[in-house]
């Protein structure tokens, strides 16, 4: 009886491991909830491996259904495209029947069993086996996850060092324990061996416990941070818009000033002097750097004509070809995105010695609005800061720029790459679209 509650509940965490990974990779629907995702993807898969185990006991029969059921599943329920789908589908069955065969191998050649004898054994190494199979699921599931892009965990680097030394000495122990009773000939299957290895999987199952809180805090430090980063960014990029009202206001206050000095300056018929004055008031009076950009999006045009402007003044020539686009981007993240990079792209420039260069190009494309900005470099960047670390002294803020960016893309469905080619340095986004306009504009 024993036996069979610790199978059950074993298959529990293997699916919960599953449910986990497929939700992660595809995430559920808008309209479906998580929870309800998890109990869908966690109950049918027990259910339907306890009735084959009832019925039969032939692994490669229940894997094939298996995949096709969570396929089936993941295009009900779950986001993605029918590639992702089948992919997901595959690739957990696979991961768990090749760990689950080098862990009974590796397990035998120790205990001197064939693989059958392994399979249907009770005792220590069944526990060790059941440990290990579902650890190293976790953790290849994780790395699938990482390679996706998807963040599920966040620890610093003396956390991540406790949490795998508490994981490994616990299974040099299990191992110890098992070797041991080989030795002394005392059975595997032992009260003493049980309570052993129960004991070692509750200390595990507690460490991933308080692994799961303290990343929830980690993650939750990194949101307020992000959210901090963000709110500061909007609001300087307000303070900015409203400075540049206010001396648009003091202008149109002056205009008249200005008017008469003009007219005086033609009833005496000085028309070279009020030429130049014409120029002097257009040059140095009236180029804020704004109306660059008409999007129709006021965000948009904000930080566009803000990072132009600023372009201007730091002497690095900007190429501009913008359509009219309109995505489901909040104003806020939208704000944070495009001066996330354009702000990187201009510190680039500000370094080049020659050839400060900027070129923006936003283009509707197949329901997406395909957004590149790149900058002129006279040397890779990748090669020397592939993880694009911030070189500013508030690396706790600047250094999520692009980590914010490649986040904001990605919780809207969207794509974002970074490459370079032809001297420059490139990021490629894509972002669908609410409804596409036309209109473009060069600078």
């Amino acid at each position: 009886m024993i036996w069979q509650v610790f199978e059950y509940a074993a298959t529990i965490i293997e699916y919960i491991i599953y449910a986990d990974f497929m939700i992660h990779f595809l995430e559920n629907k808008d309209n479906t909830s998580k929870k309800l995702c998890y109990f869908i993807i966690i109950t049918l898969n027990t259910a339907l491996t306890m009735t084959f185990n009832y019925f039969m006991n032939y692994e490669g029969i229940l894997g094939a259904v298996r995949i096709a059921m969570n396929f089936i599943i993941a295009m009900i329920i779950l986001k993605g495209t029918i590639f992702e789908k089948i992919f997901v589908s595959i690739i957990i069955d696979l991961s768990t029947l090749l760990i689950s065969f080098i862990s009974l191998n590796l397990l035998g050649m120790l205990s001197g069993n064939t693989l059958e004898e392994m399979i249907d054994s009770r005792g220590l190494i069944r526990l060790l086996n059941l440990f290990i199979t579902k650890v190293l699921l976790f953790e290849v599931t994780r790395v699938i996850l990482r390679i996706k892009g998807k963040k599920t965990f966040s620890f610093e680097l003396t956390e991540i060092f406790v949490i795998s030394f508490i994981f490994a000495v616990t299974l040099i122990i299990g191992l110890g324990v098992f070797r041991a009773n080989l030795s002394s000939g005392v059975s595997s299957e032992s009260p003493i061996s049980l309570i052993i290895g129960i004991g070692l999987i509750a200390i595990n199952v507690f460490t991933y416990v308080l692994m799961k809180r303290i990343s929830d805090k980690n993650l939750d430090r990194e949101r307020l941070l992000l959210d901090k980063a963000q709110s500061e960014l909007y609001f300087s990029q307000l303070a900015e818009y409203e400075k540049q009202f206010n001396e648009m206001r003091k202008i149109r206050h002056d205009m008249k000033n200005h008017l008469q000095c003009l007219a005086a300056l033609v009833s005496k018929n000085n028309n070279k002097k009020a030429k130049s004055y014409i120029d002097d008031i257009i040059e140095n009076k009236l180029n804020f750097g704004y109306d660059y950009i008409k999007t129709g999006n006021k965000i948009v045009d904000t930080v566009f004509n803000m990072k132009l402007f600023q372009c201007k003044k730091d002497n690095i020539t900007t190429t501009v070809h913008i359509n009219r686009f309109d995505t489901y981007v909040e104003d806020t993240d939208m704000c944070a995105l495009l001066s996330n990079i354009l702000d990187n792209a201009i510190e680039a420039s500000r370094k080049e010695a020659e050839n400060k260069e900027i070129r923006i190009d936003a283009m509707p494309k197949k329901g997406y609005v395909n957004l590149i900005i790149k900058n002129a470099i006279s040397h890779s960047v990748l090669e020397t800061n592939p993880e694009l670390k911030t070189t500013k002294t508030n690396t706790l803020i600047h250094g999520i720029g692009m980590h914010s960016a490649a986040d904001i893309v990605k919780r809207y469905d969207g794509m974002i790459d970074f490459f370079e080619q032809s001297n420059y340095f490139i990021v490629d986004i894509w972002l669908p679209l609410k409804r596409q306009k036309s209109a473009e504009q060069e600078n």
